[in-house]
């Protein structure tokens, strides 16, 4: 029997409009602890947006915007909702690009649904586009793109940003787990293969 959840049609829903022959629980190792995220790359002008995070996990670290899915929401709508509400900013339609499921200490079991996207053209300030400003979330800067390995970010984040980098292609899948030091215990990465 095939494990489904009300909670989970929008996103298998969404998993199938990408093409992808995987659904929510084939994704998820462990499914009463892991909670469903996007995450979205922010690139412009050959720099990415970051947010240096005020809480748990990785507190003080660089990582990604974004943030846990709502009920009936979709990954992509919840990237955008999440972007917009910590930016400011309005996106480009993001692209998928890696879906990670990490597994691990409290804090660290989540289903991850990362992005890349751009700023739409003339839809926020010019000062979003520019320099260090707070949010609720923590402090967003746009860090050099070129440079972000060298950045304060997670081990994981610095692991995976490659692959969501990567141009063109099917998005890849991560299984990650944690050991109790909430260091990366196994990290294995593979491409999505899409419907033909």
């Amino acid at each position: 029997m095939v494990d489904t959840r009300p909670e989970w049609e929008a996103v298998d829903a969404f998993l199938a409009a990408e093409g992808l022959s995987v659904t929510t629980a084939q994704l998820l190792a462990d499914p009463a602890r892991q909670r469903l995220s996007a995450l979205c790359l922010i690139e412009h002008d050959g720099r990415v947006l970051m947010l240096q995070r005020l809480k748990e996990p990785f507190a003080g670290y660089w990582t990604a915007p974004g943030g846990k899915l709502l009920p009936g929401e979709n990954p992509r709508e919840a990237v955008l909702r999440e972007v917009r509400e910590e930016t400011g900013l309005l996106l480009t339609t993001p692209e998928l690009r890696l879906i990670a499921s990490e597994t691990g200490p409290e804090n660290y079991n989540w289903l991850l649904f990362f992005f890349r996207a751009s700023p739409q053209a003339g839809s926020s300030p010019a000062s979003y586009l520019q320099g260090p400003r707070p949010s609720r979330e923590g402090r967003l800067d746009w860090l050099p793109a070129d440079r972000l390995a060298e950045e304060k970010i997670p081990n994981v984040e610095r692991r995976l940003l490659p692959y969501v980098r990567a141009a063109g292609g099917p998005p890849y899948f991560a299984r990650v787990h944690f050991a109790s030091d909430k260091e990366i215990a196994e990290l294995d990465v593979r491409p999505l293969e899409r419907r033909r």
